[in-house]
């Protein structure tokens, strides 16, 4: 069952960044808006702004898969986080960043029997000032196939079985498309090609 509560986690999230618009790199540039992806040490910022909040303040927080850092030309950065509630073994509530802001709690419905502890990670072990590079590498790959571009942007999972955040994004070229994944310090551990 935990599988299932990551794969739901998943969709939500792959559904929703379908929703907000095209790809990333389509939507970039022009502007004078901070870009999240590019922007050495605001993914980061973003980051401790939320663990700066009343409800969240001098807490270990620990967060389900699917965290997500995008920027888009007409809405700016969007970083989506669901952290299990401070002091409960039950609870997780949702964070939207957008505008500049955090918005949130929002409940999170869970499913499934499993137990949260299981399907939860320390984001202390993510080094989010690694977002730009990962980015950039992401970049490069997509300037090295033909009509390369980077899709969406950076992708938080959480492995239950492992225990550990990996980052991922995803290149869609002309006649390929491939994911890069990352360990949680940024670190480039496998390309593949689809």
């Amino acid at each position: 069952m935990r599988k299932l509560w990551v794969m739901l986690l998943v969709v939500f999230s792959v559904v929703f960044l379908v929703g907000c618009g095209d790809t990333v790199s389509s939507l970039t540039g022009g502007g004078s808006k901070s870009n999240v992806l590019t922007e050495p040490g605001l993914a980061n910022k973003i980051i401790d702004e939320l663990k700066n909040r009343e409800e969240l303040k001098g807490h270990d927080l620990k967060a389900m898969d699917g965290i997500t850092f995008n920027y888009y030309k007409d809405l700016g950065n969007i970083v989506l986080i669901q952290i299990q509630k401070p002091g409960t073994t039950d609870k997780v509530d949702g964070y939207r960043y957008e505008n500049g802001k955090w918005s949130g709690p929002q409940p999170v419905q869970l499913t499934g029997d499993g137990v949260l502890a299981d399907n939860v990670g320390a984001i202390s072990t993510i080094d989010f000032n690694k977002v730009p590079e990962i980015y950039k590498v992401s970049e490069e790959k997509a300037k090295s196939i033909e009509g390369g571009e980077v899709k969406h942007g950076v992708f938080y999972s959480y492995s239950v079985d492992e225990g550990v955040f990996t980052a991922s994004t995803t290149v869609d070229g002309a006649r390929e498309q491939y994911t890069l994944r990352f360990d949680a310090q940024g670190n480039l551990i496998k390309e593949i090609k689809h």
